[in-house]
């Protein structure tokens, strides 16, 4: 018995000590082929561990689906989803979307696309149909960025009137309407969206700011981004990540959930970030009862 609950708690070291992280920067590069890349690294240490692709069209959005290692790369007119382990190429889609960003529903059965009108529209995914406008949201907005954070719920970015909107959406994702909003900010930049790990926020890389709002009052919160240009921002279990380029060099900030910088880094070819995905490996309680249940796993069969 002894035996078996040291061997699982060195395999719960193992996984305590490793990462198993993964960073996903999709980079539009020079604007070639060759260049707009998915660039790999480790968070934790920043190391590079290598990129795939090579796109005909600007990258837009890019869509994590973790269940299958699959990461969707979303340009203007093209979906393509591919293994971010071996950088395979395992199917393509016609999605006629235009150069706006783009959020995947959580059951991943429609994105929505912000085109900058008052009502930006929904389609089903990842073979985008005919769009289906969702109507009853703010006659005077202009939706630029989402982040599709829970089945029915989105938080918005509206361009015009410069605030967060979170927006109620009806069990298809079809329609729905306008609730709380934030205060309004004093410039209208806008990007990615992501989840602020560990907290109830979201923070929205915008060019020369990043901007905060809560996902219960849409509290408003401000602090400058570390690069001349943002638009790129990803979770972290304790934080965030942000995407940036500064002099023509791209690079990835991590900070805590309370804005303190922990990294920075970079592969040297990295340009222009304008998308990130993270997979995040389990918890440390979660490793602690995988290495638990693997011991008790091998005991079972050695009995």
């Amino acid at each position: 018995m002894k035996r078996f609950l040291v061997l699982g708690l060195v395999v719960c070291a193992g996984l305590a000590q490793a990462s198993f992280e993964l960073l996903l920067v999709a980079d539009n590069g020079m604007g070639t082929f060759e260049t707009r890349k998915i660039h790999r690294f480790d968070p934790t240490t920043g190391v590079y561990l290598g990129g795939f692709g090579g796109f005909g069209s600007p990258i837009v959005s890019t869509h994590l689906d973790q269940a299958t290692n699959s990461l969707y790369v979303i340009e203007a007119t093209t979906i393509t989803r591919w293994n971010y382990n071996t950088g395979m190429l395992l199917s393509s889609h016609s999605a006629v979307n235009g150069a706006y960003l783009t959020t995947v529903r959580p059951d991943e059965g429609r994105i929505a696309v912000f085109d900058g009108l008052a009502d930006f529209l929904t389609k089903p995914f990842p073979d985008m149909g005919p769009p289906v406008s969702s109507a009853g949201f703010m006659p005077s907005a202009a939706y630029r960025a989402g982040l599709w954070f829970q089945q029915n719920t989105i938080m918005a970015w509206d361009e015009a009137n410069k605030r967060f909107r979170l927006i109620s959406m009806d069990p298809l994702g079809q329609s729905g309407a306008a609730g709380l909003e934030s205060l309004s900010f004093s410039t209208g930049d806008f990007g990615q969206m992501s989840l602020v790990g560990g907290s109830n926020r979201v923070v929205m890389a915008a060019g020369g700011e990043l901007r905060f709002a809560t996902l219960d009052t849409v509290t408003p919160g401000l602090i400058a981004s570390p690069y001349g240009l943002s638009k790129a921002a990803a979770s972290a279990h304790d934080g965030y990540y942000v995407g940036g380029t500064s002099s023509g060099v791209g690079r990835v900030t991590y900070y805590d959930r309370n804005f303190n910088v922990r990294g920075i880094f970079t592969n040297g070819a990295l340009m222009d970030p304008i998308s990130m995905q993270t997979v995040l490996a389990p918890e440390p309680g979660t490793s602690v009862a995988i290495g638990v249940g693997l011991a008790a796993l091998l005991r079972r069969r050695k009995k």
